[in-house]
């Protein structure tokens, strides 16, 4: 699975468990209780006035609802900026649209992609699109101000101006504020059958060898049930690419490891270099050698991982919290669930803030003075709110919980989103026209107050959030897939992928970790001091 349609599927799970995380300029201001004015509600009166303004946007995702122009969002977001929005999508899951699009020489006013897709640099080169940051300082530099400070700080071109307007970030500031979602659905988690932990007695596995210790007394005490089960890796596992290293590679960042090291001279170099990358192996291979987990783990598709959690065929589970909740029980024991565990001492979970997909003016629009006032309503309260929640009074409203008044969906569209969050999405178009959105405003509908929350969540709170780190640039560093160093990634990354079962599955600790030598061994002969350079080169630009 390529990295964009990997986190096509996270960010789907995600939103529609409505976990979002995330990030708005004026974080510290309750301002989304007030009603918006000027900019913040609708559109001038003289351009009210005016036919609305016909805006040809084109996503390059194939799974696009395109009739979110109909839904309720959408009309009312076109009837406040006076605009007509003439939506188009990829017809398959590659680049093959936007490149023709791209080869023509005709392309959209607007396209919406990943940020790390090529053909971003490509339409850059040829003088297809406009620098966004002239853009926005010549019609709407109001946009600046409704956004967060790092959409504008973090993605400027080599000629020094900015192309694209990016979506869902997440910073620092994010995680520690008290309506933002600080668990999200992609976080990483491992969790054990509440039945089974009752019956070992509940023992301490916060460490390494606490966990060893409780999966080999459980396993002794339940043989039929797999000992420890990561269906969550997969055969595009990988360590250096920063979109593979989070819930997908748990285990991992339990030990503290992530695909970059930050050194104190400012250098980059790989995660597999760092120390206690042995030591995640040797505890690897510990479980392997010791009958407490499957190969399986590393060959079953996300669909056979479901079905053997849900049947409650493994004693610890490891996967993302979207896996788990209160009312997620197993098949053989509609009494038993899932009890989250704690992680490790050393483990952090690094959460990539850099965002998602970009968006990109072309050079040919009619009328760049109407479009930048469209991207500045939906940059604004109201903008963002009518995207991320719909209509107020008709889907959402405010109200007051434990003195903060939060957003919170209507009764009736409450009830709808619990019982089919797909029928709740198309019947209201909420968080389908993403391409200008802020996670800090969809996080607030689903940060829960002190009194709402259950005794699980503020368990999955305490667990996550202390090892909880996010830096923005950590997410922007790796290189074009086409440039030399792109290249050179991309074979280290098909390397970890053979190399990593390897390790886990060697017949000891000495062989497990001569596989490692050889395979830093190999990283080096591929370039990795290359691409540690070029990581380094890149960082130093944002700090």
């Amino acid at each position: 699975m390529s990295k964009g349609k990997r986190i096509v599927s996270i960010f789907m799970a995600v939103m529609m468990a409505v976990v979002f995380s995330g990030c708005q300029s004026n974080k510290d201001a309750e301002s989304s209780s007030q009603p918006a004015t000027g900019t913040e509600a609708t559109a001038g009166s003289e351009e009210l006035t005016q036919e609305p303004l016909v805006i040809k946007h084109f996503y390059n995702y194939d799974w696009f609802n395109v009739d979110w122009t109909s839904s309720p969002s959408g009309q009312e977001i076109q009837k406040q900026a006076n605009v007509k929005i003439e939506l188009s999508k990829a017809t398959s899951g590659d680049n093959t649209k936007l490149n023709m699009m791209v080869a023509s020489g005709d392309i959209p006013d607007l396209i919406t992609t990943n940020k790390d897709d090529p053909a971003i640099d490509l339409m850059i080169k040829n003088g297809m699109v406009l620098p966004i940051s002239d853009f926005i300082d010549q019609y709407a530099p109001e946009i600046r101000e409704q956004s967060e400070p790092e959409v504008f700080k973090y993605y400027n071109y080599k000629d020094g101006k900015q192309y694209f307007f990016p979506s869902f970030l997440v910073t620092p500031y994010d995680l520690q504020q008290s309506d933002y979602n600080t668990v999200s659905g992609g976080d990483g988690v491992s969790a054990i059958r509440s039945d089974v932990y009752e019956a070992i007695g509940k023992p301490d596995m916060s460490t390494p060898d606490g966990f060893f210790n409780a999966v080999k007394a459980a396993k002794e005490k339940f043989p039929k049930l797999t000992g420890w089960y990561f269906g969550a890796f997969n055969k595009d596992l990988t360590f250096f690419k920063a979109g593979e290293f989070q819930g997908y590679m748990f285990p991992a960042t339990q030990f503290g490891i992530h695909v970059y090291d930050v050194n104190a001279d400012g250098k980059l170099t790989s995660g597999v270099r760092n120390p206690k990358f042995t030591e995640f192996v040797k505890f690897m291979n510990k479980m392997y050698t010791n009958g407490l987990m499957s190969s399986e783990s590393f060959v079953d598709a996300q669909d056979i991982k479901e079905a053997k959690k849900q049947k409650g065929d493994t004693i610890v589970f490891s996967g993302i919290v979207n896996d788990f909740n209160e009312t997620i029980k197993t098949q053989d024991n509609p009494e038993v669930g899932w009890e989250p565990l704690p992680y490790f001492p050393d483990g952090k979970y690094f959460k990539d803030g850099s965002g998602w997909t970009a968006t990109l003016i072309s050079k040919k629009v009619a009328d760049p003075e109407r479009l930048a006032k469209f991207i500045s309503f939906m940059t604004s309260q109201t903008g963002r709110e009518l995207d991320a929640y719909g209509v107020k009074g008709v889907h959402w409203e405010m109200k007051e919980i434990d003195g903060k008044q939060v957003p919170r969906r209507t009764p009736e569209f409450q009830t709808l989103y619990e019982t089919d969050g797909s029928k709740y999405q198309k019947e209201t178009g909420v968080s389908t026209y993403f391409a200008f959105s802020d996670d800090y405003i969809h996080g607030r509908m689903a940060a829960l107050t002190d009194s709402e929350k259950t005794d699980y969540r503020k368990n999955l709170e305490s667990i996550v959030k202390p090892h909880k780190e996010a830096d923005i640039a950590l997410g922007l560093i790796h290189p074009l897939s086409t440039s030399e160093e792109g290249i050179i990634q991309n074979k280290l990354n098909e390397l970890s992928k053979a190399y990593y079962p390897k390790m886990v599955m060697a017949k000891n600790e000495g062989a497990a970790l001569d596989t490692y030598n050889e395979f830093v061994k190999k990283a080096e002969d591929t370039g990795l001091a290359k691409l540690e350079a070029a990581w380094t080169a890149k960082y130093a630009e944002f700090k």
